[in-house]
């Protein structure tokens, strides 16, 4: 080969290098029971990433660069404060010695339902914990014996300060209270988080912080 080629290839090869690579665009997501982490490519090398655990979260919007398998957020503008889960109980005695709970939740911003709530109260005979959780379709019931009542239910979610709300004998009733991210931090300007992509394609996204071991599969997001 002759050398004008060389230095014709290695020119191009690091323009490209310079100019970084572009992340197919959507949402994916990694979940556990205790945290939820997303991130959201657009065009033009925009973003918005969310992270929510049992002890707080954050979240933020702006740039990205993706260049040598290292991807650095730059926040500049906080996202809006996001509308709160909102919770919907309704109270019906079916019995004279039981009582059920049914339960919803959904995303006030766009009524989408929220699955993974979880309800648990303590049994006043044996001293037991009890409780379930939300659904696919973000629907929960809870039957509980008259004898148990009043009783202190907790609600929890990733990423929402917990919940208690009292479960008495005054019959039927349906009320709708929210779920606040009251320590959702909003990154702005000055922040940055920098990632290591191990691989990626349109369905999944290999990656770890650049301070951590292990590296996270994340999926896209059906739309």
């Amino acid at each position: 080969m002759h050398p004008k080629y060389l230095i014709i290839f290695f020119f191009f090869t690091s323009a490209f290098a310079a100019a970084g690579q572009q992340l197919p665009e959507g949402t994916f997501i990694y979940s556990t029971g205790f945290t939820h982490e997303e991130f959201t490519f657009k065009s033009n090398q925009s973003f918005e990433y969310k992270f929510a655990s049992c002890t707080g979260g954050q979240e933020g919007i702006s740039t990205y660069t993706f260049k040598k398998g290292k991807l650095l957020l730059t926040f500049e503008n906080p996202s809006n404060k996001p509308l709160p889960k909102t919770l919907s109980i309704i109270r019906q005695p079916t019995q004279n010695d039981t009582s059920y709970l049914s339960f919803r939740f959904f995303d006030q911003k766009d009524t989408t339902s929220v699955e993974g709530v979880i309800l648990k109260f303590k049994n006043k005979s044996n001293g037991r914990i009890y409780g379930t959780q939300s659904n696919s379709v973000g629907q929960a019931t809870l039957k509980i014996k008259n004898t148990d009542l009043p009783l202190e239910l907790d609600i929890s979610y990733i990423g929402v300060r917990s919940k208690s709300f009292r479960v008495d004998t005054s019959g039927n009733y349906s009320i709708v209270f929210p779920l606040n991210f009251e320590f959702l931090q909003l990154l702005g300007r000055g922040d940055a988080l920098q990632f290591i992509i191990d691989d990626y394609n349109d369905d999944e996204l290999v990656i770890k912080p650049v301070n951590e071991k292990e590296f996270r599969t994340f999926t896209r997001k059906d739309e």
